[in-house]
This record gives C-alpha cells, structure tokens and sequence, in this order.
C-alpha cells in the first residue's frame, strides 16, 4: 500500500489593515471626497496652483528639521537590495523614510530648483508612528492637505493671507457649530524662555513641553521642565504662560470696553515681556535670543493680523495663546492651529496647523539663503471623523439618493442577463442619459421583479425608473415612470422613443419631484430615530440610577459594617 504525503494545512492570515491604517469604503470616500472638493474649491477660487511630491524622501532631508517629538515617529524604510544577473547582491546606500509632512518635501522642491518666488497647494498619503486614537481621528497613515508661499516680498501680507484662506476653509466646511484660529509667535517663546534663564540648546524640548498646556495640568509641564534640566525659578518664570491661570481668563472677560480680547491677552504678555528688567530700548542684543526690536516687531505682526482678519470679518475666529508652540523646530515667526468647537466652544482637536519657517530652505540649499516662507497642514481625515450624521445628511451623502435614474429590465425570467439585445438597449439608455448630466443605475441583478425593484429603488431614493421589455428592444422605445413610495410605486409607465429630446425636462421635474418627497420620508426616519434613541436614552439612564443607587446602599452598609467592627470590645465587669 501506498503511504500518501499528508497535505500541509492551509496558511491563515490576520486579515485587517496595519494599525493606525484605513481602508475607505465607498460611503467613506462620498464623505472624504466632498471634504477635499470644498478645501480644493477654495484655493482654485485664489488661482493656486497644485503641486505632487514623493511619499518617501531622503532620511537625511527629514531628520534636518523634525522635532524631538516629530524624529521619533518616523518611518524608516530598510535599505533596498538588488540582484544582479550574476547574483551578486548590492545593498542601495540611499537612505530613505516615509515623510511625516509636506512642509519639508516642499523645501526640498524648491530648493532643488533654487526657487525664490512660489506659493502651491497639496495633498497626499503622510506616515507618523505616533499613538492611534480613532475617536479623536489620529491615524498613523493621513490625508495632509497643505497650503504655503515662498519668497513672497512682503511677509507681513503672506501671514495675514495665510490666515485668511485658512479662515475660508473653516467656514466652506463647517463641519461642527464653530471654529477658532490660535495664533502666538515664536519670537515671544523664545523671549520668554531668555527672561527664564533657559539654555538655548533646551529651546525647542521646553517649547514641546509648554505646547501640551492645552492636554495637561500645569503641575505635570512643571514637573517635567524640571526633569529637563530647568530650575525652579525658571520653571516659575514661565509659568506666566500657563494659559488656565487666572490673568488670562481675566483678560478674556468682555466687561473690558471695546478693546478686543485677543488684543487684552497680546498686551498683557507685551507687558510682561517689554520691561525694564527683561526686554528695554537700548539693551545688549541677546546671543542666541530675539533681539528687543524683533519682539517688538513680533507683538506687532500679531495685532496687524488680528486688524486685518477682523475687517474681513473672521475677528471672532482668531485667539491668543501665549503656550502654543507648534511641534516641528523649524518654525521662525508666526505660528498658528485651527480648531472645529462644539455648541459650547470646547474644543474638537487641532485640525490644522502651521506657521512661518524663513529658514529651512537655506538649511536644505545653504547658497539660498534664508529664504521666507508661510504656511500650513490640514488634517484630513480628521475634519471627516469630526462631521456629524447631520452634517453627511443634509448634504446627501448619508441616505441621498444615489442616482436619479435607474434602467431596468421588465418582463423577463431570472435568464434575462444572457439577452444580449437587452443588455446592449439598456447600455444605450444609458449612455444616452449620461450624457444629459444624469447620475444612472443600471440594474445587475437576476430578479427584475416589481417587488425588487420597489425595494431596491426605494432603499437608494431614486425617482425615475426606465424599464425595458421585448416589445421595446423592437420598437426603439422605453418605459418611464416617476417612482414614488406614497403611491407604492408610483403612476403607470409611459412609452417614449429612446432620443426623444423632451425626456430631459420630463425627468427633471420628475427628480425635482422626487427629492420632495424623500425629503419628507427621510425626515419622518429621522424622527422616529430620534425618539428610539431617546427612549433607549431613558432607559439607560433608569438603569444608571439604578445602579447608582444599588452602589450607594452597599457603601453604607460596608461603612456601617466598619464603623461597627471599630468600636471596643464592652469591658468585662467581672
């Protein structure tokens, strides 16, 4: 007898994306589609062009200016090795990583081809090994949309333009009741740290601990300035820009005239900082710090923004926060985030950041020289995960029609997919409509039933509906009929010639038609939705009290129980 060779078992695999990667469904890209039309309409409406740069770029490019925190998440991609036809392997030298932005892909473009003079929008795939949060829309794999300008003249007008496209954005999108633009200026950080004695080459890892102000305590920054290396009394000295302290809530307050927040907040921190002890007229020009001259200049760029970007009406968008740092070292001036609040102002998440980096260029291409430049990063997929139902819905991505027309045969058994005269007409209509501007379903499925269909049209809200049978396919003519889920299917079908010219109007009143009425039943849905969840609301809460309470009475017996296991033995009185 034969020993037969035992089959190796099958392999399995873990079938799910890496972490802190996605896949989109088709519903996903709906959403993220809109989200990328309504940023590019904004900068196609200014006349930027669009530009496209590798995923991955030299590691040494990357490393030149990512920030402490910025180096520890990057990619690295292992070093390719080739085979030759004489199969001799040769590892590749170049080096290179998954860019984490496209600040610095930007930088090397233009240096490459010593441009002086540019101002570009775009977006693409970048990597950041950082910690995954999906309800807060951190993922390590993102869309980034990024605008910036190189080289313009006159700074001062390339911020305040910066600002205000961003500004644009946020209102086109609207994804949540409100946003908020945080400006500061690192001239002023840095400022502050001179005045606390902090070293210069600790600059950019104390900067990273003040940015976590708007996550964490003043007492943990504290705690952690002091592992770094700072004293007490430099750590005291920059407490003045913990912005939960009492001074700044004050000078937000709007029982101060008619002087704006934002310029109370800038004056208070000018004050501190352009004082006869600290920053004066006349002084030593500081080595590695700003000079008296760019603070002052600083603390004016930011109010020359704020007047500008209120006259054109965003003056309640934009705040001061005297600890916002920005994470990368290679900003130089103004720095900013973009932030979608809630109904009561609290804050979603930064969905943009960005500011001024006049010297990463000449860092890349040293013969440019400091070359100025402006600019910042949307995060994407972030801004999708922040929209609500609502939102999708009212714009007609969650429960909108997914077609206006759908052409379907009629009459015909399941086998009617093997009729190539029906499957040649009904890629005809069409075309035909497709043409006209319609968005077209064509059926695909073996069961043409009336009952399918009723379901399949009612399920994708889609108001006319074509039909083709035998006698059609031989006299060149469709059946047409507005669909509608009052009428349980709608009137009876109307025969037309397939190019007669007056089915473009027909249909059109027909969607318009249409859309009334799914309007209607999606809000009567949304309704009857709305009370489910309240009701399961309800009981949930019954549930908590319940529980509650069922905790509370097991703590005071517990106490109960202690306070009589506490009490002394009665003496004995024999």
């Amino acid at each position: 007898m034969t020993e037969q060779t035992p089959t190796p078992a099958a392999k399995t695999f873990t079938l799910k994306e890496p972490k802190g990667m996605q896949d989109c469904a088709p519903e996903d890209m709906l959403k993220r589609d809109w989200v990328l039309n309504t940023i590019e309409s904004v900068f196609k409406k200014h006349g930027i062009p669009k530009l496209d740069t590798p995923v991955m770029e030299r590691r040494e490019i990357l490393n030149a200016k990512a920030s402490e925190e910025t180096n520890k998440q990057i990619y690295d991609i292992m070093p390719r090795t080739n085979i030759d036809e004489d199969h001799t392997k040769t590892t590749e030298r170049e080096l290179l990583s998954m860019r984490f932005d496209l600040t610095v892909s930007l930088a090397r473009y233009v240096a490459q081809r010593n441009i002086r003079s540019f101002s570009r929008y775009q977006y693409g795939k970048v990597y950041r090994g950082e910690n995954v949060s999906k309800s807060k829309g951190r993922f390590r794999e993102f869309l980034q949309f990024d605008f910036d300008i190189v080289g313009n003249d006159i700074p001062d007008m390339a911020d305040v333009k910066t600002i205000l496209i961003l500004a644009e954005i946020f209102t086109a999108l609207s994804v949540t009741p409100s946003f908020s633009i945080l400006l500061n200026h690192r001239i002023l950080l840095r400022s502050m740290m001179m005045i606390a004695g902090v070293p210069s080459a600790l600059q950019m890892t104390c900067c990273s601990s003040i940015d976590k102000l708007d996550k964490e305590s003043w007492e943990e920054v504290a705690k952690e300035l002091l592992k770094k290396g700072l004293d007490e009394k430099s750590v005291e000295i920059l407490s003045f820009l913990n912005p939960a302290a009492d001074r700044w809530s004050l000078a937000t307050q709007t029982d101060s005239g008619d002087v704006p927040a934002f310029v109370r907040r800038l004056k208070l921190l000018e004050s501190y900082i352009i004082a006869p002890e600290r920053y004066y007229e006349g002084m030593e020009d500081p080595v590695d710090f700003p000079t008296f001259s760019e603070v002052k200049s600083a603390f004016a760029l930011l109010l020359k923004v704020f007047d500008v970007v209120s006259e054109c009406g965003y003056g309640n968008a934009i705040s001061f926060i005297p600890s916002l740092a920005r994470g990368h070292d290679y900003y130089t001036g103004l720095i900013f985030e973009g932030i979608f609040q809630d109904t009561t102002g609290k804050s979603l998440g930064t969905v943009v950041g960005g500011g001024r980096y006049d010297s990463l260029i000449g860092i890349l291409s040293p013969s440019m020289g400091s070359v100025p430049a402006i600019g910042f990063g949307i995060g994407f997929d972030r801004i999708v995960s922040l929209a609500s139902e609502d939102k999708w819905r009212s714009l007609g991505i969650i429960g909108g029609r997914k077609a206006d027309i759908c052409v379907c045969p009629v009459g015909f058994k399941k086998d009617w997919v093997e009729n190539v005269d029906v499957m040649k007409k009904m890629l005809r209509i069409e075309q035909r409509f497709q043409n006209e501007g319609f968005r077209v379903h064509l059926w695909t499925e073996r069961d043409c039933s009336g009952k399918k269909t009723f379901s399949a049209l009612k399920t994708m809200m889609i108001p006319v509906l074509v039909q083709i049978g035998e006698d059609e396919i031989a006299a060149g003519t469709l059946l047409a009929k507005r669909f509608s889920v009052e009428k349980t299917g709608g009137d009876k079908p109307v025969s037309y010639a397939i190019d007669d010219p007056q089915l473009t109007g027909v249909f059109r009143g027909w969607i318009e038609e249409g859309a009334a009425e799914f309007n209607k039943l999606m809000e009567e849905e949304r309704k009857i939705a709305e009370a489910k969840a309240e009701e399961e609301r309800k009981k949930q809460a019954k549930k908590d009290e319940k529980e509650r309470r069922r905790r509370e009475a097991l703590a005071k017996k517990e106490a109960e129980k202690g306070a009589g296991e506490a009490q002394p033995a009665p003496a004995d009185t024999q």
